[in-house]
């Protein structure tokens, strides 16, 4: 606090507190801020003392662009009120006990690694000693799911996971939370705080900053012209106070002969070649008058008129209407007296055991009730859970049956679980190889991947489980289709025909368009749209590099009914098979097996498959008990490790060469083959045998 102490005259009354946060006035914090090199307007710093007035808990999201200050500024107000300071970067990904647990190298440890308080408990323990600031930088890159512990921790101050549970002096936190625009905060977690908004810096602060850190530097000048054309140059990332003064050291340690200034600028400033070239088209704007550039003090918007705010003259009893035109009605409204309303708790959501976490909304309740039964309770039913102002589930969704389960919740802030029993390491390899998924832990156990905000988790008794956040439907498909969703959402490349979309029995528009068309819908064994494809895994080909394309032609021509072309792509449907070739130089390759084919086609499927496999499976629901399909069926109990128990009870059975998994009511029945095993003979004799175990459960 020395710095105000030393800029402005103590002109607090005698009985004044000691503490510096209640003896701030809004000059005096303007000044300090200066003092201590975070150049900003009076306006900033009355937002600031503001906001560290708030209750239940002082501070602030300071929401901006990088390079607007908003960090530096935090950790200069922790620096000049005297604050026991903590401060967490958060990394893309993030969840709470990230927030939570910091995990060390610990050679003495069993596992390798020691777990110890993070920043956010130890924040939380220090305030019974004292003010303490809590800074929390970049929470934009924290998965969604992190919003609702966030939420509880603004509002209580608590932090209660495992071992640590702690509770805040509320009256000497304060927690300030830096944003740029990684994704949006969920709705209840924004309204706890104040948002202030952080915009690059007018010039005449620059100017400012550098002249108290570089007065009388022959190229100051330039630099604050550089400041300014870098904004309307449009580069991504602000030109930094810092980046300016590190500049102008560098031309005064190289002196006239030796400075650069093309070299430096890119050196220190715009550090690679594409802002480099946004730079030089900047050049050609005339920066002599900062407002005709495009520069304000103040808003963007006009400013909002107080008189305009003025107490409202209201009758004893406002007005009410309990229909069109009816102005004497004096009534409340029924469906408020009869209780037509949802019940509201308080439950904190238990997100690590959770499949599911979604903001709570008309809009996603009434979709997730289309899809699962009622219960007793309405904030209980199927998987679906209501947990104060959150919506969580108590078991994944197949990844089957992720577009007509989770068709209406994509868009809603929050994140989803699905599995796929069925996914092979082969499988997580390919994603790997061709998608771009990233594994960042790998052992034969567990395989820990990630795709751009996608999580996924893969062990060989459960299969793949796939953390989704529902913001990110496009990453979604651009990691899965043409894998393990072939029997759904497969929407194609391009505008595909409707016979084609009937063959590959897709659960969105081709379903009605075929329908309209009176083209039955089919329910494949077998379906993919894949932008990869032979055996050598090539993206794109010549027809003529195509092997065996001319005698398929032939055979299509002869064989296929019918056989469709249009364009540069060419269908050909079989009885029991379609396959496509798509594209100038054949991008993708479709292929739909509905029954059993003509020997003649295997070839084709051995080299044109990606990684020469196909999967044949279905699904249906079964009304036989779990206890039967054990007991007289030869099922058995798949059971995961101690310390990550299994999320529902599965059954499984291998028999004839076919693979029956029993989960919640439905049955799964599948098969793979690869290379040389795929011949017609085998596929027709798996798909009876396919067909035979599903009747055997549902005929």
């Amino acid at each position: 606090m020395a710095p105000m102490a030393d800029s402005t005259p103590d002109t607090r009354p005698p009985d004044a507190p000691d503490d510096p946060v209640e003896a701030l006035t809004v000059d005096a914090l303007h000044t300090a801020l200066n003092d201590a090199g975070y150049i900003c307007s009076r306006e900033r710093a009355r937002s600031v003392m503001a906001a560290l007035m708030t209750d239940p808990l002082g501070g602030f999201f300071a929401f901006g662009p990088p390079g607007t200050g908003k960090t530096w500024l935090l950790e200069v107000l922790g620096d000049i009120l005297d604050m026991d300071t903590f401060f967490k970067q958060v990394s893309p990904g993030s969840r709470e006990e990230d927030l939570i647990l910091d995990l060390l190298p610990d050679e003495n440890a069993e596992s390798g690694i020691k777990k110890q308080w993070g920043e956010l408990p130890k924040a939380v323990r220090a305030s019974h000693e004292g003010n303490t600031l809590l800074i929390l930088d970049e929470w934009d890159k924290t998965r969604p799911t992190a919003d609702a512990f966030l939420l509880d921790f603004l509002q209580n101050g608590r932090v209660n996971y495992g071992d640590i549970q702690v509770q805040a002096n509320m009256d000497n936190l304060y927690v300030c939370i830096t944003l740029n625009d990684e994704r949006d905060l969920s709705g209840p977690a924004h309204r706890r705080m104040p948002y202030l908004h952080f915009e690059p810096l007018h010039p005449s602060l620059v100017r400012e900053a550098l002249r108290r850190s570089h007065g009388g530097h022959p190229y100051l000048e330039a630099a604050v012209n550089l400041y300014v054309r870098c904004e309307l140059s449009m580069m991504e990332k602000s030109c930094t106070i810092q980046e300016l003064q590190q500049l102008l050291d560098a031309i005064s340690v190289l002196g006239p002969d030796d400075a650069d200034w093309d070299q430096l600028v890119l050196d220190y400033v715009t550090k690679d070649r594409d802002n480099h070239r946004l730079l030089k088209k900047a050049e050609d704007v005339d920066t002599s008058d900062w407002e005709d550039a495009g520069w304000t003090e103040g808003h963007d918007a006009d400013p909002l008129d107080p008189s305009a705010y003025a107490p409202v003259d209201l009758p004893n009893q406002a007005p009410a209407s309990n229909g069109e035109g009816d102005e004497g009605a004096r009534l409340p409204p029924m469906a408020d007296v009869k209780g037509y309303t949802p019940p509201q708790n308080d439950e904190t959501p238990d997100l690590e055991a959770a499949f599911a976490a979604l903001e709570g909304s008309d809009s996603v309740y009434d979709a997730l009730t289309r899809q699962e039964s009622p219960a007793e309770a309405p904030d209980r039913f199927g998987r679906v859970q209501v947990q104060g102002d959150t919506i969580t589930f108590d078991a994944p969704v197949p990844l089957m049956e992720h577009d007509g389960y989770a068709a209406e919740l994509w868009g809603h802030p929050g994140e989803v679980v699905f599995v796929e029993e069925t996914a092979t390491r082969a499988d997580l390899r390919l994603l790997q190889q061709e998608r771009g998924l990233e594994f960042i832990s790998y052992a034969d156990e567990e395989i820990i991947g990630r795709y751009d905000g996608l999580h996924l988790r893969w062990t060989p008794d459960m299969g793949a489980e796939i953390i989704v956040p529902t913001a990110r439907r496009d990453t979604f498909d651009d990691l899965f289709r043409g894998t393990w969703l072939n029997e759904a959402d497969i929407a194609g490349p391009a505008d595909l025909p409707t016979p084609v979309l009937a063959r590959l029995g897709t659960q969105q528009a081709g379903v009605v368009e075929a329908r309209h068309a009176d083209e039955p819908v089919a329910d494949p064994y077998f379906a993919g749209v894949f932008d990869y494809w032979t055996q050598s895994e090539q993206d794109t080909v010549e027809t003529a590099e195509v092997s065996g394309y001319d005698a398929f032609m032939d055979h299509a021509e002869a064989h296929a009914d019918p056989l469709i072309l249009e364009g540069d792509a060419v269908y050909a449907l079989f009885d029991g098979l379609l396959m496509g070739l798509v594209g100038d130089e054949n991008d993708y390759l479709v292929v739909s097996v509905t029954g059993p084919f003509d020997p003649a086609l295997e070839s084709y499927l051995q080299h044109w498959l990606p990684n020469a496999k196909l999967s044949l499976r279905r699904k249906a629901a079964v009304q036989v008990p779990a206890k039967t399909l054990v007991q007289d069926h030869g099922f058995g109990v798949v059971r995961p490790s101690d310390d990550r128990p299994s999320p529902g009870k599965k059954l499984v059975r291998i028999e004839d060469g076919v693979k029956s998994i029993y989960r919640d009511g439905h049955l799964t029945v599948g098969t793979q083959m690869s290379g040389r095993q795929i011949t017609a003979h085998r596929a027709e004799l798996l798909i009876g045998n396919i067909d035979q175990t599903l009747d055997e459960f549902t005929g």
